[in-house]
């Protein structure tokens, strides 16, 4: 018996059969898929992912999660910032920062660094956890915004 092959899906079949058994392109006679359907279909899906891409791309460089924008802010400046808003805040209780920070990023160039302090209490110097908030914006650089300090 004699084979055909299916110039869509690429599928051997018989030969006496008019369509593709597994796509249902037709083969032979009047009406018959040469396979530009198909591809026009193919064009139009990726004309289509692509138009997506660029749209997707556009609204990225406008919510600041672009790479160029990222490239901008980083986990370490985000610890440097926050030490010294920490710094800062533990001034008046004789306070430092000790071991490492550790930043986490959110989103958006926001970042949450977490670490301990050491602080004096009355005589004695406790160890304190600490929390800071920080966000990178384009316009304006870095702006802490929350130290919090535990127990």
């Amino acid at each position: 018996m004699a084979h055909k092959y299916c110039p869509i899906c690429e599928q051997e079949f018989s030969a006496e059969r008019k369509a593709c058994p597994d796509c249902g392109a037709l083969i032979d006679g009047p009406g018959r898929d040469d396979g530009s359907s198909a591809r026009t279909w193919q064009a139009l899906a990726l004309a289509l992912a692509l138009a997506a891409f660029v749209v997707y791309s556009g609204m990225v460089r406008e919510t600041g999660s672009a790479p160029e924008l990222e490239a901008l802010h980083s986990s370490e400046e985000a610890i440097v910032q926050c030490r010294q808003g920490i710094e800062s805040r533990l001034a008046d209780r004789s306070g430092t920062v000790q071991g490492l920070l550790e930043a986490e990023y959110l989103q958006g160039a926001e970042y949450v660094v977490r670490g301990d302090v050491s602080v004096m209490n009355g005589r004695r110097r406790v160890t304190s956890s600490v929390l800071c908030e920080a966000q990178f914006r384009p316009e304006s650089g870095w702006t802490i915004e929350h130290v919090e300090l535990g127990s």
